[in-house]
C-alpha cells in the first residue's frame, strides 16, 4: 500500500512539474510574440545630400515613433535611435557625403540605431515630418571650424 501511494505521488508531483513547464513555455511564447508585435515603423530610406553649409539625412519611415539624435566626439558621429522600428529588407545604406563618411547600423533593446562617421565636428538639428505621407526624419549637420567646437 506505501508503496502505490509513493508512486502516485512521484507520478502526481512528475505530472504538476510538467504542467509548470508547459505553462512556463507558453508564457514566453506568448511574450516574444507581443514583443515582435511591437515593431511598428520600418526604416525604409536614408538619403543623404550635401549643399554649402551642411549635409541633411532623410531617414523615412514606415510610420511615426520616437526617436533621439545626439552627438559622439573622438571619433566624431551623430546617432539617431529609432524606437520601435525594424530595417525593411530593401533598405540599403547610403554611400558617403559631404561630412558623413560612413553610415552603420545596428539593433538596440528598444529598436535602431543609425550610427554616421563624421569627417569633421558638426551641429546637429533634426526635425520629424509626415505632411508628405510617410513620416521623414530629417537630420541636418552643419559643418563646425575646430576652434568654434573648441569652444562649445
Amino acid at each position: 500500500m506505501t508503496l502505490d501511494f509513493t508512486l502516485r505521488e512521484w507520478f502526481n508531483s512528475l505530472m504538476r512539474f510538467t504542467l509548470i513547464k508547459i505553462v512556463g513555455f507558453l508564457i514566453a511564447a506568448c511574450l516574444s510574440i507581443s514583443s515582435a508585435l511591437a515593431v511598428n515603423s520600418q526604416i525604409s530610406q536614408m538619403i543623404l545630400l550635401q549643399d554649402e553649409q551642411s549635409t541633411k539625412a532623410f531617414i523615412t519611415l514606415t510610420q511615426i515613433t520616437n526617436y533621439k539624435t545626439f552627438l559622439l566626439q573622438n571619433p566624431n558621429r551623430a546617432v539617431i535611435d529609432i524606437d520601435a522600428a525594424e530595417i525593411s529588407p530593401e533598405f540599403k545604406l547610403p554611400n558617403s557625403n559631404g561630412v558623413v563618411l560612413s553610415v552603420r547600423q545596428g539593433k538596440t533593446p528598444t529598436g535602431i540605431r543609425l550610427v554616421l562617421d563624421l569627417a569633421q565636428n558638426s551641429s546637429l538639428n533634426y526635425s520629424i515630418d509626415s505632411s508628405s505621407g510617410s513620416p521623414r526624419i530629417s537630420v541636418v549637420l552643419n559643418q563646425m571650424s575646430d576652434s568654434v567646437a573648441q569652444n562649445i
